[in-house]
C-alpha cells in the first residue's frame, strides 16, 4: 500500500512544499462547505455566509498556484475561473453592504455626487 502512495509523492523538498500548499488549498476549499452548513444550521435556513466566499477564494488561489507550478491545465482552468467568480461575489457583497449602510443612515452611497451632497448640505443649513 505504501509503495502505491510513494509513486505520487515528489522526491525533492521543494516538490513536497508545493504538494503541501496544494493539499492545504484543497482542504480550505472543502472547508467552505462546512462553514456554509454550520451557518445554515444556525439560521435554520439555507444561507451562504461571506466567510464561504473567502474560503472559496483563498482555497482556490492556493490550488491555482499549485496547478500553475505543476503545469496542470485542468486545475488552472477550473480554479482560475472559480477565482474570478469568488472575487466578483465578494465585490458584489461589499457593494451591497455599503449601500445598506448608506440607506440605514450610516454613510452616503458611494455613487452619490460629492458636489451634489455638498450643495444639499448647504441648503439644509
Amino acid at each position: 500500500m505504501l509503495e502505491w502512495l510513494r509513486e505520487f509523492l515528489p522526491d525533492d523538498p521543494r516538490g513536497l512544499t508545493w504538494l503541501a500548499i496544494g493539499v492545504f488549498g484543497q482542504v480550505l476549499f472543502f472547508s467552505r462547505w462546512i462553514v456554509q452548513w454550520l451557518a445554515s444550521e444556525k439560521a435554520k435556513e439555507s444561507t451562504m455566509p461571506v466567510l464561504f466566499w473567502y474560503f472559496s477564494l483563498c482555497g482556490s488561489l492556493l490550488v491555482l498556484s499549485y496547478g500553475i507550478r505543476e503545469r496542470e491545465p485542468i486545475l488552472v482552468l477550473g480554479q482560475g475561473t472559480g477565482t474570478a467568480i469568488y472575487l466578483r461575489n465578494l465585490v458584489l457583497l461589499s457593494r451591497m453592504k455599503r449601500l445598506q449602510q448608506a440607506l440605514s443612515g450610516g454613510a452616503r452611497p458611494p455613487e452619490a455626487d460629492p458636489a451634489q451632497a455638498s450643495a444639499e448640505a448647504e441648503e439644509g443649513a
